[in-house]
């Protein structure tokens, strides 16, 4: 997530906005490490290149702006926060001013990807479609309610009625605890994993699990 500080007009006003975001902000199915990264780019004249402290000073007067304003911490909704420095003067041309800036959030959005592929929790464009499109209907007619994810991965492949019998029928197929045990469970709970993902992401999950 990329907030320009130009677009909000202070720094105390983007502490107001992403502390209305953190005080509605309340999934907890993710680990912390899988959660967006914020980026707030700065436009500052008065500052070189070489003021190696100048993020830092940065980032500390938004975490105090930002406990003003919300007593949630920042890392319920972000796993990393950072600033970035827009170089604009008359020394540097507009159009390269952006160049630095694509690059980091290049090397943000990578981290994020990284970290959701470590988890298994990484999903492709078509799937973020997918479930942006089933939320966007679902808060449209369930507001307040939260959106349950596992819910609307299986409307489209809903589980059997008679799931329970089936496996049932498999597991008596064989007659010693050993084959149940070192085989038929293995096999059972492999299928339902890989079942419980959406069409089309098992070539994905097994690219990551290697």
């Amino acid at each position: 997530v990329c907030l320009f500080l130009s677009d909000f007009g202070s720094l105390a006003r983007i502490a107001d906005f992403i502390a209305l975001w953190l005080n509605c902000f309340s999934n907890r199915s993710l680990p912390s490490v899988c959660y967006p990264r914020l980026l707030i780019a700065v436009e500052d004249s008065t500052t070189t290149k070489s003021d190696k402290c100048w993020e830092s000073r940065w980032k500390m007067k938004f975490s105090r702006l930002l406990r003003k304003k919300t007593t949630r911490p920042i890392n319920e909704a972000f796993s990393y926060v950072g600033i970035h420095h827009l170089f604009t003067n008359d020394q540097v041309r507009e159009e390269f001013c952006y160049l630095p800036l694509k690059d980091r959030l290049l090397n943000e959005s990578d981290a994020v990807r990284f970290s959701r592929i470590e988890q298994r929790m990484h999903f492709v464009g078509k799937h973020f479609h997918a479930f942006f499109d089933y939320a966007y209907n679902h808060f449209i007619q369930n507001i307040g309610k939260r959106f349950n994810f596992i819910k609307a991965s299986r409307l489209l492949n809903p589980v059997p009625t008679h799931l329970k019998q089936h496996i049932l029928n498999f597991v008596k197929q064989f007659q010693t605890a050993e084959e149940i045990n070192e085989f038929a469970l293995p096999v059972v709970a492999s299928c339902i994993l890989l079942d419980s993902f959406p069409p089309g992401m098992h070539g994905e999950f097994t690219q990551y699990t290697r």
